[in-house]
């Protein structure tokens, strides 16, 4: 387990070394590099991580990566053993209203909002295996996104009678939860920041559905639920700083 650890430094030791290479010295560069990745560093209580992958537009739409990570860490390790609970909220409200101008309105082309709810969350456990710098962790989280929505049309054309134009209203629904597995290295900078990757496999169930009027006259209304099992190699690349 311990040459495991090793690898996840594998990146600073190829820099060191290079650095070593270029003054004539490989040896004491892989040597600096070994000991400071053996350093101990001091733990914190907590640890502020931002998903830097939101940079590099990691996944698609549907993956919902967390923007965010709070994580209370173990006071004390067992041996090189700890653990830490993780929490993300995310909540997300907005409207719009489009308004063309009046001698160029279509029909139909008034559109307003009346709200988009779309909170996020997330809370979740996981076991860490700590070597010096470096990190090695895994766990489950739950999670969920909750989307409502409610649409408003005006001068919308009629489904029932040719020429007649009013208001047409669409109430949406998209609820997605999974269960996610997922497994991470770490490496500290220091004691106080630190960079993370961590791969997911989610199970996750979704419905969606909604709901139209005409008028106040009920018009149609579908729901669809769906199973999904999805391995995401690169979910979160974490960029910490512990408190």
């Amino acid at each position: 387990m311990r040459k495991i650890m090793h690898v996840i430094g594998c990146g600073a030791s190829a820099l060191f070394w290079a650095v070593g290479m270029a003054r004539g010295q490989p040896h004491d560069a892989v040597t600096k590099a070994k000991e400071y990745i053996d350093q101990d560093v001091k733990r914190h209580r907590w640890e502020l991580n931002v998903n830097a992958g939101n940079l590099f537009k990691l996944g698609y739409s549907g993956t919902y990566q967390y923007p965010y990570l709070v994580k209370w860490n173990s006071r004390r390790l067992k041996g090189n053993h700890g653990h830490a609970w993780r929490i993300a909220v995310s909540p997300q409200l907005g409207n719009h209203d489009t308004v063309p101008a009046d001698d160029t309105l279509p029909q139909g082309s008034r559109v307003f909002n009346d709200y988009n709810f779309k909170p996020l969350f997330a809370i979740g456990h996981e076991w860490q295996r700590i070597h010096g710098r470096t990190m090695l962790f895994g766990g489950i989280d739950f999670a969920g996104v909750l989307n409502w929505s409610k649409g408003t049309a005006y001068d919308a054309p009629s489904p029932w009678e040719g020429g007649a134009s009013g208001r047409s209203v669409v109430h949406y629904r998209r609820h997605i939860t999974w269960l996610a597995s997922f497994l991470g290295a770490k490496i500290y900078l220091n004691h106080r920041v630190s960079v993370s990757v961590e791969s997911h496999v989610q199970f996750s169930r979704g419905i969606e559905s909604y709901r139209s009027l005409f008028d106040n006259e009920f018009i149609a209304r579908s729901k669809l639920i769906w199973k999904l099992v999805e391995p995401v190699p690169c979910y979160f690349i974490g960029l910490s700083y512990n408190l």
